[in-house]
């Protein structure tokens, strides 16, 4: 029913979850199934969990940096061409990393364009 797009069905599902999730769980998951426009669901995530706004050069060396090599290779993938020092940087770190994933997709990306 959260995802129908039956107004009714919508309406009676949030219905049941407000009345069996507690408020401190409320909190966190109303203003992700609320018809709610994405621009209000980053806003009030950003609130909930004290998340600064970032660019995307910035969201992309966050994820770089943290542990997940999954998530590593995956921002390493999505760095552009005319990245910023900061991120190129990262990227040129963590062609040598000790995951091979994670190295072979820096050095795929560092080698973009090059031919």
């Amino acid at each position: 029913g959260i995802i129908s797009h039956r107004k009714t069905r919508h309406a009676n599902a949030i219905e049941f979850l407000d009345n069996v999730i507690g408020n401190d769980i409320k909190k966190y998951i109303f203003p992700i199934i609320e018809d709610a426009s994405i621009e209000t669901v980053l806003e009030r995530g950003r609130e909930l969990f004290d998340i600064a706004p970032r660019t995307a050069s910035e969201a992309l060396v966050y994820l770089i940096e943290q542990g997940d090599n999954w998530l590593k290779a995956c921002a390493i993938y999505n760095t552009p061409e005319n990245a910023p020092d900061a991120l190129r940087k990262q990227v040129e770190k963590a062609a040598g990393d000790s995951d091979p994933l994670v190295a072979e997709t820096a050095r795929l990306v560092l080698n973009r364009g090059k031919s």
